[in-house]
């Protein structure tokens, strides 16, 4: 793998893996800001585009799995 490929395959991940501890917080019934601490709750980066997009999805396909057990 190229250094350029594994740099960006390492943003790519580290982004998803921010959406998956944003999407668990939130069902834990925690805001942004007691999620990621170092930001406050107004202009919080989670709530710029794309991440409440995703987050979303990854709560909503949360939320049909927990449907079908």
């Amino acid at each position: 793998m190229s250094p350029s490929d594994a740099t960006m395959k390492h943003f790519y991940n580290r982004e998803d893996l921010r959406v998956l501890y944003a999407a668990y917080g939130i069902l834990r019934g925690k805001n942004y800001s007691e999620i990621e601490n170092h930001y406050p709750d107004k202009g919080h980066p989670l709530n710029d585009h794309p991440f409440p997009l995703r987050i979303e999805r990854v709560l909503k396909e949360h939320k049909f799995l927990n449907e079908e057990d």
